[in-house]
């Protein structure tokens, strides 16, 4: 992706305030949400003597611990320093570590966990996962690259851990 095409993707978004702290909103308020919603999702498990309980845990770990230690391997510069700009959302200048997305990762493996536990919740989990990744590129901190590697990793993660061990 050229610099320019990432500019047309972002300038949207940065030329309004409102379309800019929307961005904001939505890229911190998905990620809390995905978060709350595989917190008491365990919690449901755990209470109900659920044994989907272990995998629902430990195939979302496994994934974070391999993006986390991909991308460390990696280290792919992320866009706001290879193009010299300031994000729309908290960032560290120099991270590097953009791809793959371990925000929209984690996000897609919640909702691989939840699709395991049903379709209709896990599918709605995944459009909130979507909304993680979107607002990760439109924010700055990833190209889309990072966003689409994130997520195919971890939806071919689930595919194995969930799907096919079972």
């Amino acid at each position: 992706m050229t610099e320019n095409q990432y500019r047309e993707i972002t300038h949207f978004f940065r030329k309004s305030k409102f379309r800019s702290e929307g961005i904001k909103i939505l890229c911190k308020y998905s990620q809390i949400l995905i978060i709350m919603l595989y917190m008491c999702t365990s919690i449901f498990l755990y209470l109900k003597n659920d044994k989907r309980l272990i995998l629902f845990l430990i195939i979302p770990a496994l994934n974070l611990i391999f993006v986390s230690i991909f991308r460390k391997i990696l280290n792919k510069p992320r866009p706001y320093d290879t193009y010299d700009y300031e994000p729309l959302v908290d960032y560290e200048k120099g991270k590097g570590q953009s791809f793959p997305s371990r925000h929209t990762a984690s996000a897609f493996i919640i909702a691989m966990a939840c699709l395991y536990l049903n379709h209709t919740y896990g599918f709605i989990v995944m459009f909130i996962a979507i909304i993680v990744g979107a607002t990760r590129v439109l924010a700055g901190v990833h190209y889309p690259t990072d966003v689409i590697g994130g997520a195919v990793i971890s939806i071919l993660f689930g595919v194995v851990g969930f799907f096919i061990s079972v």
